[in-house]
């Protein structure tokens, strides 16, 4: 089987690395200058284990071995740079909205997978000088009552020692498209698809902007951003129930307050009542919005030519998480 990949993030080119490993011809077609500079690069690169469904906390579980064994997973030669996964552990709040983490306790339990429920003591030790009240629901800064508690304080938390990040995210996708290719995969870098070529009702291959075509067996969509234009190319978004489009959002990155992580370099935390994640990131701590009602979900057109000025949603952001750490 020839199989041709499009995109070259940290999912295409773990699907080609599989494929090419089980002895399958693979061609990785992406429009960037190197693997891993789409989407990929502005991912957070955060590896959890928790989900609320028992087939997405496994899988979650079985990624988490592979970025732990990241360089025996590639195949890696001595020397080779390779993007490293911290393993810094992460705290969840319990809240209303994750119905106190129930059912990802549950999960976790079927499948072995480690945690701590933490009280407010546990999480003062963890993280001294954290405020436990309540903000839901979430508002924005300029909304009456932005930073003024909503009710009684939160009960705790569940803390998954195995979470972690990947320090580098565009790098690790370069790790599995190099795996790839010394598995035997061909890597075709700064090639725009221009249109998806098709027999007896199904994918046959590519058309390149440059004219030429490739073809194939299998085409496998991974183009992140750009996945719809690949869908309609195919002529398949009649037949899909999810569509996707590009959506722009934006972290923020501030100092670490002195003592706010008892662990060494910090933790991760995820906090759907205060609507913010953070993780630590070289002494500072990388903010990210967990999408509540009253944020403005801004759906693009194109991926490439948009906005890429910040707004004051990225001080939306740090000021939520402020009202969880004065600090």
């Amino acid at each position: 089987m020839h199989a041709i990949v499009i995109g070259a993030g940290v999912i295409g080119s773990a699907v080609a690395y599989e494929l090419a490993k089980r002895g399958h011809a693979v061609t990785i077609v992406d429009r960037n200058g190197a693997p891993g500079h789409g989407s990929t690069a502005g991912s957070c690169a955060i590896i959890r284990m928790h989900y609320s469904t028992w087939d997405g906390t496994a899988l979650a579980w079985e990624g988490y071995h592979y970025w732990r064994d990241f360089p025996e997973h590639l195949g890696a030669s001595e020397g080779e740079e390779i993007a490293r996964f911290v393993e810094c552990g992460g705290m969840v709040m319990k809240t209303d909205a994750n119905d106190g983490l129930s059912r990802h306790m549950e999960n976790c339990d079927d499948l072995g997978i480690p945690y701590e429920e933490w009280g407010p003591s546990e999480i003062e030790q963890a993280m001294p000088g954290l405020n436990l009240a309540r903000h839901h629901p979430a508002k924005r800064m300029d909304q009456e009552g932005f930073g003024e508690p909503t009710g009684p304080d939160l009960e705790g938390a569940v803390y998954w020692p195995n979470m972690g990040y990947v320090t580098d995210p565009a790098l690790s996708a370069k790790n599995l498209a190099d795996a790839a290719v010394r598995a035997g995969a061909t890597l075709r870098m700064g090639e725009t698809v221009a249109d998806i070529l098709r027999e007896d009702g199904r994918a046959a291959g590519v058309r390149l902007s440059s004219g030429e075509e490739i073809r194939g067996d299998v085409v496998v969509n991974v183009a992140g951003p750009a996945s719809a234009k690949i869908n309609a190319m195919a002529g398949v978004l009649g037949d899909m129930t999810i569509q996707t489009r590009p959506l722009r959002q934006e972290v923020t990155h501030v100092p670490a307050p002195d003592g706010a992580y008892g662990t060494p370099g910090g933790m991760i935390t995820s906090d759907s009542d205060a609507s913010v994640y953070t993780r630590p990131e070289k002494g500072s701590i990388l903010i990210g919005s967990e999408d509540p009602p009253c944020d403005t979900m801004e759906y693009l057109e194109d991926d490439e030519t948009y906005d890429r000025d910040f707004t004051d949603q990225w001080k939306t952001q740090a000021l939520r998480w402020a009202q969880r750490m004065p600090s």
